[in-house]
């Protein structure tokens, strides 16, 4: 048997808390240093009515009426016990002692309040035992609970940050293909870039947190992807507001937001993409703006879509409360979206 598993023995438990008290009265009752065997007997026939009063608390008033919250009913069955256990107190010594030790002589020398003074403080004793054992067994289900569902919590956002790497590079891929049919020169460094770019989302995304700069430096890569396969240059605006040094949130937040301008919007000189992203105390400002593009009949839908979807279940586990997102278009056809988030 562990150690763990011994200390957590209610039989145990109970056995040292009736031996100390056995030990502590017997010093107690001892009109001499030297022990002998009329005080040991004398004490354990003190225990006899404590013994009942305690284990009739504790086994029958508090499970029948006071974890009922019958308050009223426990109280007055509580007092009844109080002064049954006095008198049994002085049963015990006038009577049941001479039957069961007929060659000593033993009376009770303490008054009815001292003897009452000695059920009520084990009554008060037991009973804060018990309730501070239930107490900590509360606590340790809460901690248990709290344990689980932060499993549960991490495993799902585990496999949220998982989704996003298929996506992402199932969206570029999607993009190098395109300059391949065509034979572009541009397409050794678009496979550069999107190496870059996996690499920190395989190798360095796995902590809970990344420094701001590391992520500036993804977005402004994945930029760099975009901007190879666009035909105007001035169609991306990307701009950095405040210091972004010791700054860290959760990894590729703003991605999907990225991801959903490019694939759904159409980037020009004269509708360019604005990202914007503001860093300024604990708090990290991500906007960006493009030009919805109108949907041709002839093609079929997207599929997927599950960036945007995958990042609201995101913010919601990783900053409850700490953050706000408004998604929204405009009368002039512009798709906007705005996070902020407390770190």
């Amino acid at each position: 048997m562990r150690l763990e598993e011994i200390i957590r023995n209610q039989f145990l438990q109970h056995l040292i808390f009736w031996g100390v008290s056995y030990v502590i009265l017997l010093r107690l009752f001892a009109y001499e240093e030297q022990l002998y065997a009329s005080d040991y007997i004398y004490s354990f026939l003190f225990h006899l009515s404590l013994l009942l009063v305690v284990y009739a608390n504790l086994r029958l008033l508090i499970p029948q009426f006071l974890e009922k919250k019958r308050y009223i009913i426990f109280i007055i069955s509580l007092l009844i016990l109080f002064c049954f256990g006095i008198l049994l107190n002085e049963l015990t010594f006038n009577h049941l002692s001479d039957w069961l030790f007929p060659d000593y002589y033993f009376i009770s020398y303490y008054t009815y309040f001292e003897i009452g003074q000695f059920i009520g403080s084990y009554l008060v004793i037991s009973m804060l035992f018990k309730f501070s054992k239930a107490w900590f067994e509360i606590n340790e289900k809460e901690q248990l609970i709290n344990k689980l569902a932060k499993e549960k919590m991490e495993s799902e956002l585990e496999g949220l940050k998982a989704q996003v790497q298929p996506h992402f590079l199932f969206n570029n891929l999607n993009s190098i293909y395109a300059l391949a049919i065509d034979q572009d020169e541009r397409t050794p460094d678009v496979i550069l870039a999107l190496s870059d770019n996996l690499r920190y989302i395989l190798y360095e995304c796995i902590q809970p947190k990344v420094p701001l700069s590391k992520e500036i430096e993804f977005i402004e890569r994945f930029l760099k992807l975009q901007k190879l396969r666009l035909a105007e240059e001035q169609a991306v605006q990307w701009n950095i507001i405040g210091n972004v040094e010791h700054k860290t949130l959760a990894p590729l937040l703003f991605l999907p937001f990225l991801e959903n301008a490019f694939k759904h919007g159409k980037a020009s000189t004269r509708h360019p993409v604005k990202i914007q992203l503001l860093a300024e105390n604990e708090k990290i400002s991500f906007s960006i703006q493009n030009q919805i593009r109108r949907k041709d009949d002839n093609l079929p839908e997207n599929e997927g879509g599950i960036g945007l979807s995958n990042i609201k279940k995101r913010l919601a586990i990783l900053y409850p409360e700490k953050y706000e997102l408004k998604i929204q278009e405009d009368n002039n056809n512009n798709f906007i979206v705005h996070l902020s988030i407390t770190i």
